[in-house]
C-alpha cells in the first residue's frame, strides 16, 4: 500500500490582487499634490497682499488721527498750508517757541514728511505710504469744522493671474469739529 504523503512544508501562495503601487499611480498622486500646493501658494500671496493693504490703511488712519489731535491742540493755526518735503522745515517748534501758524506748519511737516534722521526723512505719510499726501480743508472756518483727506496709491493684483495689474488710488477722509 502506498502512503499518500503530503508536503506540509511548502506553502502555496495565492496571488493577491495588489502587490504595491505602480509608477503611474505615484505620478498621479504627485500631480494632485502639486496642484493643491500651488493653490495654497496662491492663497498665501493674496492673503499677504490683503495684509499689506490693511497695514497701509492703518498707517493712514493713525497719522490722520495724529494730525487731528495736533489741530485740536492748536485750533487757531492755519492748517490749510501746502507742505513740500523737499524743503527744510524753517523752524523747529519742538525746541523753540513758535506762533500758531508756525506751529501748524511744523505739525503738518512732521505728519507729512516725518522726522529727519541721518539725512533721511522717516515716519511721515510720504515715506510710509506710496505717493502719500495729507490735505486739510476748512469749508467755512476751521472753528466750524474741517476735513482731513489722506490719499495714497496701492498696487493691484489681478485675480486671474496674480500679477501686478496697475495702481489704485486710495483715500481716507476724516471730518471733525474742533471746538
Amino acid at each position: 500500500m502506498k502512503k499518500n504523503i503530503q508536503n506540509t512544508s511548502v506553502l502555496q501562495c495565492k496571488p493577491s490582487g495588489q502587490h504595491g503601487f505602480a509608477m503611474i499611480e505615484v505620478l498621479i498622486s504627485v500631480v494632485i499634490l502639486s496642484v493643491g500646493l500651488l493653490g495654497l501658494a496662491g492663497l498665501q500671496v493674496v492673503g499677504m497682499k490683503g495684509t499689506q493693504h490693511a497695514g497701509m490703511k492703518m498707517q493712514a488712519t493713525l497719522l490722520t488721527q495724529s494730525l487731528l489731535e495736533k489741530i485740536r491742540a492748536n485750533p487757531n493755526g492755519d492748517y490749510e498750508q501746502t507742505i513740500d518735503c523737499s524743503n527744510a522745515l524753517p523752524k523747529d517748534c519742538g525746541s523753540v517757541q513758535c506762533g500758531v501758524d508756525q506751529l501748524a506748519a511744523y505739525d503738518l511737516y512732521r505728519v507729512q514728511c516725518g522726522t529727519k534722521s541721518g539725512g533721511q526723512l522717516l515716519g511721515g505719510i510720504s515715506s510710509l505710504l506710496v505717493n502719500g499726501k495729507i490735505v486739510v480743508n476748512c469749508p467755512v472756518s476751521c472753528d466750524a469744522g474741517l476735513t482731513i483727506t489722506t490719499s495714497w496709491d496701492e498696487r493691484v493684483i489681478d485675480e486671474h493671474d496674480m500679477t501686478v495689474d496697475g495702481v489704485l488710488s486710495k483715500k481716507l477722509q476724516l471730518s471733525a469739529m474742533i471746538k
